[in-house]
Parts: structure tokens; C-alpha cells; sequence
């Protein structure tokens, strides 16, 4: 019983280690992405600034929901933001 829950510990170790934010910004006319980073939520820091400086939209609430969503261990898309006036689209998956 103690080696399966040895086991079981180690698991979600290694998923939170593996773990990446994918920033990716897409021109709306052409479809054409322009940007498309991988980051490691070790460095998470790092990417949530890069991310305020590619879309400075992503700032107080949108940014402290980001944050929340990657402690508990959210997956998927987690922003899909449109912003006409550049006519780009950003989008950050973990």
C-alpha cells in the first residue's frame, strides 16, 4: 500500500514539471499566426510578462483569472482575446 501511494505522489509531480503556456498570436486579415511561443509554467513569471507586453489588454482581472486558473491546475484554452483595432487574436493555452 505504501509503494502504490508513493507511486500516486509521484505523478502529479511530473505533470506540474511538464507543464507549458502557449502564447500565440494570429493576424485576423491573413490568418497567418505571428507569434507562437511555448513557455514552461516553471517560468511562469517570465511568461506572464512577455504576455502583458504582446497584449497589454491582459492586465488586472483577465491576468489575476490567468493566474488562479494555472495554481490549480487548469488546462486548455484559457484566454481567446480579439482585438479589432490591431486585427489580431491571442490566445494562451496550458
Amino acid at each position: 500500500l505504501l509503494d502504490a501511494l508513493e507511486q500516486k505522489r509521484e505523478h502529479p509531480e511530473r505533470q506540474v514539471r511538464d507543464r507549458t503556456m502557449r502564447v500565440r498570436v494570429t493576424n485576423l486579415a491573413t490568418n497567418r499566426q505571428k507569434i507562437n511561443v511555448v513557455i514552461p509554467v516553471s517560468l511562469i513569471d517570465v511568461g506572464l510578462r512577455l504576455s502583458t507586453r504582446l497584449a497589454p489588454q491582459i492586465s488586472g482581472s483577465a491576468l489575476e483569472h490567468l493566474l488562479r486558473a494555472m495554481k490549480s491546475g487548469a488546462t486548455g484554452r484559457l484566454l481567446d482575446l480579439q482585438d479589432l483595432e490591431e486585427g489580431e487574436r491571442i490566445e494562451i493555452f496550458l
